[in-house]
């Protein structure tokens, strides 16, 4: 096969690259695809950065001082912008509309945000650095379960979602979420 061919690159707007406090480049948190918009969002600690396909001509920032940690894009119905989910630091989660890059909801976690993961419905499994969370739509919590998690998937069958966890500890744990 013939090696990858460089197509277009762009830069990030300058309040997603300046140097963290001890004068380090950030490390970049995700990639996400969304379809409606038809982008790709590059998200950093400092925040998120929309990109039009095909040529990447750079859009909206959603910038911030506390660090992102986590982030996964959420595809909506036919005609409905998609939807981004953003994690931070300070426990708090922001679910953001694609295509302007504005805040929907918000809510506020106990503990740094290391994983998100959307289940049916549009709600979300957080998981943090005190516990796991299960949250709405809105996002309102509607369960916890205690215990720090480094990572986390969940798989749907039928009418049970299972949330696996991966613990500081060196555990991997099941969690039904209801």
């Amino acid at each position: 096969g013939q090696p990858p061919k460089l197509v277009v690159q762009k830069p990030f707007t300058k309040p997603l690259v300046q140097p963290s406090a001890n004068n380090q480049q950030p490390v970049f948190v995700e990639c996400l695809r969304t379809s409606s918009p038809e982008v790709v969002i590059a998200v950093t600690p400092r925040g998120a950065q929309f990109f039009a396909k095909p040529d990447l001509a750079p859009g909206w920032v959603f910038a911030g001082m506390c660090p992102t940690s986590a982030a996964v894009a959420v595809p909506q119905a036919e005609g409905a912008p998609d939807l981004v989910w953003l994690g931070r630091e300070n426990g708090r989660v922001l679910l953001l509309d694609a295509t302007a890059g504005t805040v929907r909801a918000q809510a506020l976690l106990n503990g740094a945000v290391r994983k998100i993961a959307v289940i049916a419905g549009g709600s979300a499994v957080v998981g943090t650095n005190r516990g796991l969370y299960v949250l709405g739509p809105a996002p309102a919590v509607h369960g916890s379960y205690p215990g720090a998690v480094e990572d986390l998937v969940v798989e749907e069958r039928g009418d049970k979602t299972t949330a696996y966890v991966l613990n500081p500890s060196g555990q991997l744990r099941a969690w039904r979420v209801e």
